[in-house]
């Protein structure tokens, strides 16, 4: 069996005090490797994982980058949001929040599963911040069909759409991420309607 690349300690930071009425706590934990003064990339895991996921990249890209694995609100020793079903803005501003107390303005990001759901709120929201992204794993849009589902597949229908909305659209990449995002309807009115409590944190933004 191959030796596991090691882990950084956890990390803990303050929620802003501006933002704490909307956590049950006043923190967020997360795992961190590279200086200070190298290009920050987020690391945002999937429902069911933890920063633990991202232990070879934390140890593999650290000699080039500041490199930043969050626990979504309600993950590992992160403090839950209040809302009960919290919508896209909620999980871009939980982001915003985190980068705030960290000192971080503009910045890469790899995303896996709902991690870029979160990534694409937090591209709608907060347009301009995010420099480059890479997606793994990433999910079927709110509301498609299986027949869309086929064709994102076969490389038709939805998913040519989003090849078009992306490539040949005008403008940055937060720009783009902006077409993105209204295409899957990640707008202000995205908003998860009864969603029971037993889901998971996170699972609303896949409704």
């Amino acid at each position: 069996m191959a030796d596991l690349s090691p882990l950084p300690e956890l990390r803990f930071a303050e929620v802003p005090a501006t933002s704490r009425l909307r956590y049950v706590g006043d923190r967020f934990c997360y795992m961190e490797a590279g200086r200070v003064d190298l290009p920050p990339v987020l690391l945002l895991h999937g429902i069911g994982a933890n920063s633990l996921h991202w232990r070879h990249q934390l140890a593999g890209l650290a000699d080039r980058f500041r490199l930043i694995a969050w626990n979504a609100p309600g993950y590992l020793l992160s403090d839950n949001l209040r809302a009960e079903t919290p919508s896209c803005r909620d999980y871009a501003d939980a982001l915003n929040d985190l980068l705030s107390a960290l000192g971080i303005d503009g910045f890469d990001i790899v995303a896996n599963s709902f991690g870029t759901r979160v990534a694409q709120c937090f591209a709608y929201h907060r347009p301009g911040r995010i420099r480059r992204a890479v997606f793994t794993g990433t999910s079927i849009s709110h509301g498609m069909s299986p027949r869309g589902a086929r064709a994102r597949r076969r490389g038709t229908g939805a998913h040519d759409r989003t090849r078009r909305l992306w490539f040949r659209g005008p403008g940055s990449g937060a720009a783009r991420f902006s077409r993105l995002g209204r295409y899957f309807g990640l707008g202000p009115a995205n908003r998860a309607r009864d969603q029971p409590r037993r889901f998971h944190a996170g699972s609303a933004l896949y409704r």
